[in-house]
């Protein structure tokens, strides 16, 4: 930096996770150790959804790539700190330390932020030294926004499912007997850290040995002018069991507990959907494509009162950090404040180097690819933290 020696943005909640509507409050410090000319100091406050990726398409000399981009600004202003004075387009900045406050209201709308492969909402703060005839002095620091989905009001999520499947193997011109699916939920609305409860069982009347397990799947939707593409991962999934040919397997008591992730639908994005699926899958010996009985759950950041009635209003983990002071109380009083936690589902490694300057904030040419929201999470139950997502 030469003359300076410090440039550093901070923020007063130093979480780093905010609510829409709430205000983002820090500072910026400044250190300089000789005399430094300068344009001024400016912040920009920006929050910005980003989709991108490529696809090629024919063969030889008529290859070509193709890019599918969209991209929603939900805000973007731009605040100066310190400016010449009235006629002057520079001045000169002595020695010592400067500290410059400041403060941003989210808006309400804000979407939660979000991190993908080729997709993302993503909320900073950049601060500018702006020098004349020299490289500008920049910091950029990222920060989560969550807009929470509250169950409660939602009739569907208090509503339990069940869903049954079948199919045949067949194996040259001869058929076995069907393999038959069936499970159920008791309520289809979960949160980070609620156990979803395995009811489910299999009928083998094929003459082939059968894996069946228990998954949760988040789907993605990006979408562009021009394309949408979905990437399904499955985020948390049970052990397998063997089924014998003639066989039935029925699976009672077990559970898999919610990992950290963002609520269904990711409201206030227009451009990034995302849905949450609880999934039996039958995965037949030898060449079959696997039987899959889908029902669709919906994830949410305010669990039900009923759920929070089950579990216990009180949250052994609740610490300083997992709450903010009135008026954004956003969680009802007959529900826990959840802590925070992070949980990668390797999506945002499947397409390196898809990252360029256009999903960065204005100006900055040193993309932050290691930023990861964190979302909420009740202590309810442990989630395997070993487990390793993979993507279909």
């Amino acid at each position: 930096m030469g003359k300076v020696r410090a440039f550093t943005i901070s923020f007063a909640n130093t979480s780093g996770i905010f609510y829409p509507g709430q205000p983002v409050q820090g500072e910026v410090l400044v250190q300089v150790q000789d005399e430094v000319k300068i344009r001024e100091i400016r912040l920009e406050f920006g929050g910005f959804a980003h989709v991108h990726w490529s696809e090629s398409h024919g063969s030889g000399k008529h290859r070509r790539t193709v890019h599918y981009s969209s991209r929603e600004e939900y805000f973007k202003v731009v605040v100066p700190c310190l400016s010449p004075p009235h006629g002057e387009e520079k001045m000169m900045l002595q020695p010592g330390s400067y500290r410059y406050p400041f403060q941003f209201q989210i808006p309400p709308s804000s979407p939660s932020s979000f991190e993908g492969g080729i997709g993302r909402v993503r909320y900073y703060v950049k601060g500018t030294m702006d020098k004349p005839w020299a490289f500008d002095v920049e910091d950029v620091r990222y920060f989560t926004v969550l807009n929470l989905l509250d169950l409660n009001p939602i009739p569907e999520a208090k509503q339990g499912q069940e869903a049954q499947d079948s199919k045949t193997l067949c194996c040259l011109c001869c058929a076995s007997g069907p393999i038959s699916g069936k499970h159920n939920i008791p309520v289809s609305g979960y949160v980070p850290g609620e156990a979803i409860q395995i009811n489910a069982e299999l009928i083998n009347h094929s003459n082939r040995n059968c894996e069946i397990w228990m998954e949760l799947v988040q789907s993605i939707r990006y979408i562009t002018a021009r394309k949408t593409r979905t990437v399904n991962t499955v985020v948390q999934k049970t052990t397998a069991r063997t089924v014998g040919k003639g066989d039935s397997d029925y699976w009672r008591g077990e559970q898999i507990t919610v990992p950290p992730l963002p609520s269904t639908g990711l409201h206030g994005c227009n451009i990034i959907d995302i849905t949450y699926f609880w999934v039996l899958v039958c995965d037949p010996s030898g060449p079959a494509i696997n039987l899959r009985v889908n029902i669709p759950i919906i994830i949410g950041g305010i669990p039900l009162v009923s759920a929070a009635q089950l579990y216990g209003n009180v949250n052994p983990m609740n610490t300083g950090t997992s709450s903010f002071p009135s008026p954004f109380q956003v969680f009802p009083e007959n529900v826990p404040q959840p802590v925070y936690a992070s949980f990668s589902t390797g999506n945002n490694l499947q397409n390196p180097g898809q990252a360029d300057n256009t999903v960065a904030p204005s100006g900055d040419n040193q993309q932050d690819d290691t930023f990861t929201p964190q979302y909420p999470y009740y202590n309810w139950n442990s989630y395997d933290t070993t487990f390793k997502p993979t993507s279909f």
